[in-house]
């Protein structure tokens, strides 16, 4: 009976480690290096205004990108990298 048991148990530490070794193997992305900007672009009235340029400007690096609108006013600019 006291074999029975140390076999249970090494088989629960044999399986833990494999599980362990396992979730290590698989890369984990917590942080990005890279953002994206996005929303509408709207008159005074709120009405979509397509077509529109956005410019997106990174004050630190004084990088400039920009982005138009589509038919439904809105814009994204992905890729973006942080700054002030």
């Amino acid at each position: 009976m006291h074999r029975e048991s140390l076999r249970s148990r090494s088989g629960a530490r044999w399986g833990l480690a494999v599980f362990f070794m396992t979730a290590m193997a698989f890369p984990v992305s917590a942080q990005f290096d890279k953002s994206q900007l996005s929303g509408f672009v709207r008159d005074q009235k709120g009405a979509v205004i397509p077509g529109a340029s956005v410019k997106i400007t990174n004050t630190l690096t004084r990088i400039e990108r920009t982005a138009t609108t589509n038919d439904s006013g809105y814009y994204v600019q992905p890729d973006l990298l942080p700054g002030d």
